[in-house]
């Protein structure tokens, strides 16, 4: 019998990415699989050869009508998975990264008799895969000391990192051989981008003193802020490039001396993937504070420089400063974040050659 396999994850990009790394690996070693994902995500496909299923359920929220639609949602879902894996009985193994979608996935698995796997990408298992766990074979963490593992399933937990695309492994990392000039990214991601708006400008304005040429990255929420950007850097005259959204975000990070960002799993995958140093600024409002517990992980194998959002402001400047005069501290920087690398590599694919 030749198993295949069901990927689930929605949500946000920080679920979809790692679950399309995994996709593309098994992929290569030509196994058969199939993706469920939900409308939200579906933009994140759209360069992939990957023709998701999409299953949408509603938000569950406190309020009688909330919990309705919340309820029908997963029944029509739970029903669609049930068919779905009755008629693909080769389908053996579903793969569940967070989000929604993996409710229904996990609960017909459970009915049929699947194996269930789970990927937890941050520092701090969320609350769908905390759910996922009590019916897991297995659990594959992002993170060594990841934080909400329930009791009962720490013996199913093996450490293999977050799989990172192929288009991010794939591209030419910058040796920042011009010491004349220094390129900074600030990623703010969907729900950081306002902040960093009020937070950057004062921080540039500190480096108009360096010999180098500051070349400035930037993503920002929406066209009013960037035409407020935009104005800054041109009275400031640095050379800045302003953009809601980077398409080519992996080119910019592989080009960047340093990223200025929030410490979602997504990017602190693909910033151990390319090497990257960083000052790491955790969203506040995050679920369970897992930003603040991802970028820790980090600072404490001095893989990047941690900031809490309250104290940026007074301290990001005399960061950057230090950063900016002092490449031996970035390839310090960088050494730590290859050590990470390598070690997320051997485990993801050790993993995926023995499930």
């Amino acid at each position: 019998m030749n198993e295949e396999y069901l990927i689930v994850a929605g949500g946000t990009g920080g679920h979809v990415s790692p679950a399309i790394a995994v996709y593309e690996e098994l992929v290569a070693q030509h196994k058969k699989l199939k993706f469920i994902t939900d409308e939200r995500c579906v933009k994140y496909f759209k360069h992939t050869d990957i023709q998701p299923v999409i299953i949408n359920i509603r938000p569950f929220t406190k309020s009688l009508i909330g919990v309705y639609k919340f309820a029908a949602s997963l029944y029509l879902a739970l029903f669609k998975l049930i068919w779905l894996l009755i008629n693909n009985k080769n389908l053996r193994t579903i793969i569940v990264f967070g989000g929604y979608p993996c409710l229904p996935a996990i609960l017909a698995g459970s009915i049929l008799g699947r194996k269930i796997v789970v990927h937890e990408q941050n520092a701090v298992m969320g609350r769908m895969n905390r759910f996922a766990a009590i019916f897991a074979k297995e659990i594959w963490l992002g993170f060594q000391d990841t934080k909400l593992v329930p009791k009962n399933a720490i013996h199913k937990t093996k450490y293999i990192g977050v799989p990172v695309r192929k288009q991010i492994l794939n591209v030419e990392i910058s040796n920042n051989s011009n010491n004349k000039q220094f390129t900074i990214l600030i990623v703010g991601g969907s729900q950081g981008a306002s902040a960093f708006a009020e937070i950057i400008p004062t921080t540039i304005k500190s480096l108009e003193n360096t010999t180098k040429k500051i070349i400035i990255y930037q993503q920002c929420r929406d066209e009013e802020e960037k035409e407020k950007l935009e104005e800054f850097y041109r009275t400031y005259k640095i050379t800045a490039q302003i953009e809601i959204y980077f398409y080519n975000i992996e080119q910019k990070m592989a080009a960047a001396d340093i990223v200025i960002a929030r410490s979602g799993a997504s990017t602190i995958s693909e910033l151990i993937a390319l090497e990257k140093p960083s000052i790491l600024i955790p969203l506040p409002s995050s679920m369970d504070d897992h930003q603040y517990y991802n970028a820790l992980t980090l600072a404490e194998q001095k893989a990047a420089i941690l900031l809490n959002q309250n104290e940026a402001k007074a301290s990001l400047a005399n960061c950057l400063n230090r950063l900016v005069g002092n490449p031996e501290e970035l390839l310090e920087i960088k050494q730590s974040l290859q050590k990470i690398k390598l070690a997320n590599l051997v485990g993801i694919r050790e993993v995926l050659k023995s499930i």
